[in-house]
């Protein structure tokens, strides 16, 4: 009996030998994919951050460009209206002394 006893105990303990091998196992894969995924978890983070940063410092740059931009605008605006202005007057004496230069001739 005693030998059936100690057989029975020397099977179950090879059988759930066993079983923990294998839930051990099964733990350390877990463990390495938690590890893994960890790690790109943080690598993806990181590419994040760094790609808010660049867009941010890119944002104030374009607006900054824009701003220099719009003021160059209105700068050639205001040189155009100067410039239509000039030429404006330039025809207005022109017609002037046209006119006083046919007036003169048909006095004369």
């Amino acid at each position: 009996v005693a030998d059936e006893v100690r057989l029975a105990q020397q099977t179950a303990e090879l059988k759930w030998g066993q079983e923990v091998k294998s839930l051990r196992d099964v733990q350390s894969t877990n463990q390495k994919r938690l590890f893994l995924l960890e790690q790109e978890r943080d690598q993806l983070r990181d590419q994040l951050h760094r790609a808010i940063n660049a867009s941010g410092s890119m944002r104030a740059g374009l607006r900054e460009e824009n701003d220099a931009l719009r003021e160059e605008m209105r700068d050639l605006r205001r040189q155009v209206m100067l410039l239509q202005a000039s030429v404006a007057a330039t025809r207005g004496a022109d017609v002037a002394a046209e006119a006083h230069s046919a007036a003169t001739q048909t006095e004369g």
